[in-house]
C-alpha cells in the first residue's frame, strides 16, 4: 500500500526508531506496541496534520474529489 500523511508519519517513527534500536524491536507485540503508542500519541496532538487535504488533489476520471478533513490517505 501507499500511505500519506498520519500513517506515512508513523511508519517513519517506527523505522527511524528500529534502524536506532534493533533490540528493541525483535518481536511483533512489541512492534505493534510502539506503532500503537505513536499512533495515539500523534492522533492527541493538537495541529499535527489537521491541514492534510489543503495540500492534495484527488481527481477521479478526470474529475476533482471532494475530500473532507483528513489526516491522511492510504491507497491499497
Amino acid at each position: 500500500y501507499f500511505g500519506l500523511g498520519l500513517d506515512a508519519d508513523i511508519c517513519l517513527d517506527f523505522h527511524m526508531a528500529r534502524e536506532e534500536n534493533p533490540n528493541k524491536f525483535n518481536s511483533r507485540i512489541q512492534a505493534k506496541g510502539y506503532y500503537l503508542k505513536t499512533g495515539i500519541r500523534k492522533m492527541m496532538k493538537k495541529g499535527g496534520l489537521k491541514d492534510f487535504t489543503r495540500d492534495i488533489v484527488v481527481e477521479v476520471d478526470g474529475k476533482r474529489v471532494d475530500l473532507p478533513q483528513l489526516e491522511g490517505i492510504v491507497i491499497m
